[in-house]
């Protein structure tokens, strides 16, 4: 393009000024209207965002729209956003033609003004006419410079709106993540946090200023009734969030300019919700040893093609298929001394009975665990006559050939035998040879009518509540869909007779006498059908296993089966669900005998195999908390925050297991934050968190500030809301949004002594909690009773709540007995966080039923 332009001049100045005159006006309103054009787009992405989130959340409250006429609404809205995006749509098009048509015009006016003026330079013979045909060449690419324009500044936008969804102001530097540090500094040493600042999402301050400073090795309480003040502080020494200001240095190392795999491998945290992966439980506590792989030096060529290529395109170049594990992380020098410092840590938070009682309820695969299940049948052997007594024996379905297993199908009764999973085993009735075989033996009949009794009970008992009925779930293995589908079948066989039912239904009902036991249903399954059974199984098991060996495993004295728990293989039977579990002097036997093999390790080992499901959800909340201590410990880190750990244990076993991880990690320096403190003086130091601001427990506490002041003061007027409402009990692990909805709608009232805040028979205005001062609850002198004093109310209990919650008049007489100063929280907004947050409305029920203790022990 410049040599065109150049070569115009060269033959004529005039020339060259009227090829490219129109292009700085181009230059300056094409970019003009691109920007515009840019700005709509960007509000378009943003509408169509809106749009996706508010689909998103009817498809999940399409019950509830539909429940309460909100299918309207919900389709207007819809309807309106639609509209939006089509006028901005609309508006983008007609912006785009219009530049579209300007541009079109102005590039055929500088032709038309070319060959007019070139023309008649010809004519005059002052320009030849090859000169004037070069114009041609100019156009071509200046149109490409345009289109090029067009297409960078479409790009550039889509790039900032995705950069701007994805990278938030105030990120850590992403050097800092990746990679592997140079090295791993000694984190023990003091930690020093100076005047550091945390603030949420609105800009408003978790932590204010805080300073501290803990002594390295130390054991330290931190205390705060507010999860969000603790978890902010948490996240705050681990670096999980940008500080506001301040700076919090470890052992002389500045937090913030560290590698992540550095505070990772020496700063661990448990307790405060953490997360549990899907993946066995094994995966998880194993997480914080494998940072990197530690073998690459027997990858396959393909595995190097794979990184190379994914070096190429700027992903991940550590191959996941080789061994990650580094025990040396752990301060141990192999695999089997990473198990017993396992083991260390579970037997010192006391977790040894809980995963050796897990453990025994495992399967294991014998091929993959050739040494243990060898042992096991040792010990099946010396167990033999110790747990084969008249007082155990209801406790456990022995296996026994001579006799009918309750406990056992009639299949595997039959065979002598498990299946091999648990579903519906429609194989073996569909075998072309098993059916046939039991019409030989005279007992297809028999099963015939026992699936047709089997199926009538399961419907009579539970077609009314359904299979979802946790009774139905503990009763039987049937799924909710096979339920369902044999409640029409019975309505069909009920109404039309057995051989009206198609071949599938009727293998569908005659699947039940090898899914469901004589234990679950015992009035099903007659004497003679057992007796008859057993001959069919001295006579013909073998047989009859010969074509069914694909779907069950043999029981034999001699061998393990690994359809079985570890502790049924060591009983060689099957546990009894009728009983509530083996007794304790049963147990005992067993602890003793495994303890004597030294089985107790081998056996918690296998509970590393269990799947923990998406969030944990296959495991209970305690044991949660036991993965994510031993996660955290298992690193030996030199600082361990355990934030309200234990919580599913009694205080005193918190406590005990809280100073068993001191002695397990003597030399770390151990922060522990909870929101009350039974026992603060096995501490080294004792800290309380109060507005924001971290000091020793017991020093007293700021002077509050007068509440005209507060009021007339806007923000941080909402700021001291926030923390009084925080301190309470009820309101302590509240979403924060919630919670300064909840302030919002609270108000500052002050009382003298003497003064009633509220009397019975007076309309409920709300909640209250004071910050200051001490009420009594009367119930007032009726004709019968004299009034009566029914407790006080201190600082940070909610007074009024039920009133509210019944929408009933005041019932007690509510007396200041000392200058007063809190917060009323008024009815509506009350109600509303109740009906919108479930942890509050459980927190409730629970200070309802401790109050109502409380009365009890009064009365």
């Amino acid at each position: 393009m410049l040599t065109v332009a150049a070569f115009l001049f060269v033959q004529s100045v005039w020339l060259g000024l009227a090829a490219i005159f129109m292009i700085p006006l181009q230059a300056y309103i094409i970019p003009k209207l691109q920007r515009q054009i840019n700005q709509l787009n960007k509000k378009r992405i943003l509408v169509v965002r809106s749009l996706s989130d508010r689909i998103g959340e009817s498809v999940t409250g399409v019950e509830e729209l539909r429940n309460n006429a909100g299918l309207g609404h919900a389709l207007a809205d819809f309807s309106k956003r639609l509209g939006q995006i089509f006028y901005i749509r609309l508006e983008i098009y007609n912006r785009k033609f219009f530049m579209k048509f300007l541009n079109n015009l102005i590039n055929q006016l500088t032709p038309f003004l070319f060959l007019s003026i070139g023309g008649y330079l010809v004519v005059k013979g002052q320009l030849t006419v090859g000169a004037l045909a070069s114009h041609k060449d100019l156009m071509s690419p200046w149109r490409d410079l345009l289109a090029y324009y067009s297409q960078i500044q479409d790009v550039s936008l889509r790039y900032v709106t995705i950069t701007e969804q994805f990278t938030p102001p105030d990120m850590i530097d992403e050097d800092l993540f990746y990679g592997r540090p140079v090295e791993t500094p000694d984190l023990r040493g003091p930690i020093s946090v100076k005047n550091v600042t945390v603030t949420d999402q609105y800009g408003m301050p978790i932590l204010d200023q805080i300073s501290l400073e803990i002594k390295q090795g130390s054991f330290v309480a931190i205390q705060s009734d507010n999860s969000f003040v603790r978890r902010a502080l948490v996240q705050a020494l681990t670096r999980s969030v940008v500080t506001a200001s301040g700076s919090i240095s470890i052992a002389g190392h500045d937090l913030s300019s560290l590698h992540q795999q550095s505070i990772a491998a020496r700063i661990a945290t448990a307790g405060g919700g953490s997360h549990i992966f899907s993946g066995s439980i094994g995966d998880n506590l194993r997480m914080p040893l494998m940072p990197a792989p530690v073998e690459l030096d027997h990858l396959l060529d393909r595995a190097i093609a794979e990184i190379e290529e994914s070096r190429r395109v700027g992903n991940s170049t550590d191959p996941v298929d080789t061994e990650w594990l580094n025990p040396a992380l752990a301060g141990v020098a192999s695999r089997e001394d990473l198990r017993a410092w396992w083991l260390k840590i579970i037997r010192a938070v006391g977790l040894d009975e809980i995963l050796m009682n897990r453990g025994l309820e495992a399967r294991i695969d014998p091929q993959d665990n050739v040494e243990l299940t060898v042992k096991l049948l040792k010990l099946r052997k010396r167990l033999h006559d110790k747990v084969r007594t008249a007082e155990f024996s209801k406790y456990i379905h022995f296996f026994d050939r001579a006799r009918f297993n309750p406990g056992l199908t009639v299949s595997e009764n039959l065979l002598f035998a498990i299946r091999n999973d648990t579903a519906i085993d429609r194989h073996i009735i569909e075998d072309p040879t098993f059916l046939p075989a039991l019409q030989e033996l005279d007992l297809l009949d028999d099963l015939r009518h026992l699936a047709i009794e089997l199926m009538t009970m399961l419907v009579q008992i539970f077609s009314s509540v359904g299979a979802d009925h946790p009774m139905f779930q503990r009763t039987t293995s049937l799924s909710p869909e096979f339920f369902e589908n044999l409640v029409k079948i019975y309505r069909k066989q009920d109404a039309e007779g057995w051989w009206a039912l198609s071949d599938e239904k009727r293998n569908t009902v005659a699947c039940l006498p090898f899914t469901i036991t004589a234990e679950q249903f015992e009035d099903a399954f007659p004497d003679t059908l057992q007796h008859k059974i057993l001959e069919v199984r001295r006579d013909f098991s073998y047989q009859l296993y010969n074509r069914a060996r694909n779907f069950y495993a043999p029981l034999d004295r001699n061998s393990y089966c690994a359809n079985l728990s570890i502790l049924e293989n060591i009983l060689f039977g099957r546990i009894s669900n009728s009983e509530g579990g083996l007794p304790i002097a049963l147990l005992r036997i067993i602890g003793v005998a495994l303890d004597r093999e030294d089985l107790r390790g081998d056996i918690m080992t296998v509970n590393t195999l269990t799947e923990s499901g998406i969030a944990g959800v296959n495991l209970p909340q305690i044991a949660r908390e036991h993965v994510d201590f031993i996660r955290a410990a298992i690193r030996r880190p030199d600082v361990l925050i355990l934030d309200h750990i234990f919580s599913g244990h009694d205080e005193i076993r918190r406590s005990e297991m809280k100073r068993n991880a001191r002695a397990l990690l003597p030399d770390a320096t151990i922060i522990v934050l909870e929101a009350k403190f039974r026992n603060p003086q096995q501490y080294n130091a004792y800290y309380e968190v109060r507005n924001g601001k971290v000091v020793e427990a017991g020093a007293q506490p700021e002077p509050e500030h007068d509440t005209d002041a507060d009021i007339s003061s806007g923000a941080s007027n909402l700021v001291e809301k926030l923390h009084v409402l925080s301190r309470t009990a009820l309101f302590a692990g509240l979403d924060r949004r919630q919670l300064r909805l909840l302030a919002h709608g609270a108000h500052w009232v002050s009382f003298k002594k003497g003064d009633y805040v509220f009397r019975a028979g007076d309309p409920t205005d709300g909640a209250y909690t004071f910050t200051t001062g001490s009420a009594e609850l009367w119930l007032p002198e009726s004709n019968n009773n004299k009034a009566l004093r029914i407790t006080t109310i201190d600082p940070g209990r909610i007074i009024g709540d039920l009133s509210v919650i019944l929408e009933q008049d005041r019932e007690f007489d509510l007396l200041a007995v000392a200058d007063m100063k809190g917060l009323r929280i008024g009815k509506q907004a009350f109600l509303d966080v109740i009906e919108h947050d479930h942890e509050v409305a459980l927190s409730l029920l629970k200070n309802v039923s401790a109050h109502l203790l409380h009365a009890r022990h009064m009365w």
